[in-house]
């Protein structure tokens, strides 16, 4: 590999390779030699740019999670960056190979500007982070999306991990919503989408770590750190108070909807994101069953 490395070093500006559940990295030198140790761990991720965070699109996170090659734009040091990650075997670890190209003589940017339809023209960092927080937003509740979902909650276990504390995620729904869409219409179903978002996501920590995510329809799910089950049902049961008590005005009349919720936390257990969401699924499934408007947990 480290031969590789050293013909790829005369194509790209950097070459490396991340760990994106820990949030590790090894960088290599012009000649090929490493600076920094993935196993040992001197080094993060999210250094290079630098932000201080880990990436709302980490692509190294997708490379692994999905066995396939992505691509994305990062802009650091006044340098506009083509990042490639691809996943590799590390061990008895996948981790992502990220090949890092300075491209700021590709006309890239004045393209991702276009593709932004914007009028005049962007600054870099702005025209660049916009597009990599489309990538991981949704377009109707501007909440995150299946993708954010799907590159954070792994690294979510992980810290739950290796920190010894409870994560508890809640899978929630709005009851007969279908009902909803045919008796108002599908603009009346958006206008629900909406407010019920935003008002689940107003009884959540956002300065402790908290994010919620729309998985799919009318189903958001909802990660709260460091959260024992007990209080990630009083959560849950303060969102499903405040769901029913809620006027959605649209169109001239009031729409109220009720909605089901299901809790489920980890704890030093052996399992992986898509277990999780499935038992805390199950739970959801198990509120509907007892009658709508009600929490489940297990």
């Amino acid at each position: 590999m480290l031969e590789d490395i050293r013909v790829l070093k005369k194509y790209y500006t950097n070459v490396r390779l991340v760990d994106p559940v820990r949030k590790q990295v090894v960088n290599y030198d012009d000649a090929g030699r490493i600076i920094a140790d993935l196993d040992n761990g001197q080094d993060q991720c999210y250094n290079l740019w630098p932000t201080g965070h880990i990436c709302l699109n980490c692509i190294s996170m997708q490379a692994v999670l999905e066995n396939e090659t992505f691509v994305k734009f990062e802009y650091a040091n006044r340098k506009v960056f083509m990042v490639t990650a691809m996943p590799i075997r590390h061990g008895e670890r996948v981790i992502a190979l990220e090949l890092l190209k300075d491209v700021r003589q590709l006309d890239i940017v004045e393209k991702l500007t276009e593709s932004l339809g914007e009028q005049k023209p962007l600054d870099i960092q702005y025209s660049i982070a916009r597009l990599n927080e489309l990538i991981v937003k949704d377009g109707l509740t501007q909440i995150y999306n299946r993708r954010f979902i799907d590159q954070k909650l792994p690294t979510e276990i992980v810290k739950a991990q290796l920190g010894n504390v409870p994560l508890s995620v809640i899978m929630a729904d709005i009851d007969n919503f279908r009902q909803v869409n045919e008796q108002y219409g599908h603009v009346v179903g958006d206008d629900a989408l909406k407010a019920f978002s935003k008002k689940i996501g107003s009884h959540i920590r956002l300065d402790s770590g908290d994010w919620m995510a729309r998985y799919g329809g009318e189903e958001f799910l909802v990660c709260l750190v460091n959260c024992q089950q007990d209080d990630a049902l009083l959560v849950a049961d303060r969102m499903r108070k405040a769901v029913e008590g809620m006027e959605i005005l649209t169109d001239g009349q009031i729409l109220r909807i009720t909605a089901s919720f299901g809790v489920y936390t980890y704890y030093n257990q052996d399992i992986d994101m898509r277990q999780l969401v499935e038992f805390a699924d199950k739970n959801l499934y198990a509120a509907k069953k007892s009658g709508r408007n009600s929490v489940v947990a297990g």
